[in-house]
């Protein structure tokens, strides 16, 4: 599980998948694309919100910031 910090500035948790494991590594101050996990809302005793879907590295992010009105 990882430590997420939403653009808004509310923190949760998330949970990494297992085909991520031991492949790929986030930094801290990185960019995730999250998925909401309905299971979780419904439990109001998780502290999981989401399951991270992606992980964007900085050629991802300049992409999207070439792109008008995604970034």
């Amino acid at each position: 599980m990882l430590q997420v910090e939403y653009p808004d500035g509310v923190t949760t948790l998330c949970m990494m998948p297992a085909r991520f494991n031991r492949k790929l590594w986030v930094k801290r101050g990185g960019f995730l694309i999250i998925e909401s996990c309905p299971e979780a809302q419904q439990d109001k005793s998780s502290c999981v919100t989401g399951t991270i879907c992606a992980v964007l590295y900085e050629e991802h992010i300049k992409q999207l910031k070439k792109m008008p009105g995604v970034w």
